[in-house]
């Protein structure tokens, strides 16, 4: 039988103390198949937004019972309180995991902002997984390694600058949305008059 657990960054800190993170509320770490985070046959709720590039290989999953099958290049983001199910990973697997809590959003209105616009491109789109080209996954790549390495680091002012690179991270991923949004246009049919609005 299936068994639904929670995950969270502080679970996640308390199994592996040693990947990159600001206290609880940011934790960016790159993985291979044999570190996986994530037991076999079960599912699990998380608690922070959650975003996931695949490097190289193939994995599928299913969020909130939805059927999803992520290759190079694939940038899955979801808010917190979404149930997954790892189904199965290729053993070339290699991907990045970033987790943002909601104390660290919620304590920057930019970060909020942007990540609330990433949120509502996915949802208006209604998908959880965006295909980004080779240049855009090696920017976002780019971006999250430095951020990892930030995380490792002694910086006198770590809040503001991790904050800043989170922002930095975001607001590329929403450009890239905004490339691959098709927007579409409502207009009123020519041989419909405004009568037609009329309640007479």
């Amino acid at each position: 039988m299936e068994e639904s657990n929670i995950f969270d960054n502080s679970l996640m800190l308390y199994r592996h103390p040693e990947i990159p993170h600001y206290r609880e509320d940011v934790v960016c770490f790159e993985s291979k198949y044999g570190n996986r985070n994530y037991p076999l046959n079960s599912a699990y709720f998380n608690r922070e937004l959650y975003m996931i590039l695949i490097l190289a290989g193939e994995s599928e999953i299913q969020l909130n019972g939805e059927h999803i099958i992520m290759e190079a290049g694939t940038l899955l983001i979801h808010s917190a309180n979404f149930l997954t199910n790892h189904i199965r990973s290729s053993e070339d697997i290699r991907f990045i995991t970033l987790s943002v809590s909601e104390a660290m959003l919620t304590n920057d209105s930019y970060l909020t902002q942007t990540t609330a616009l990433v949120l509502a491109t996915m949802r208006r789109n209604m998908q959880h997984t965006v295909k980004l080209t080779i240049d855009e996954t090696s920017t976002l790549s780019k971006e999250l390694h430095e951020l990892m390495r930030l995380l490792r680091s002694d910086h006198k002012f770590m809040f503001r600058r991790v904050q800043a690179t989170c922002n930095a991270i975001f607001l590329d991923i929403a450009d890239f949305l905004a490339r691959k949004t098709i927007i579409k246009k409502t207009s009123v049919p020519k041989n419909m008059s405004c009568r037609n609005f009329m309640p007479w």
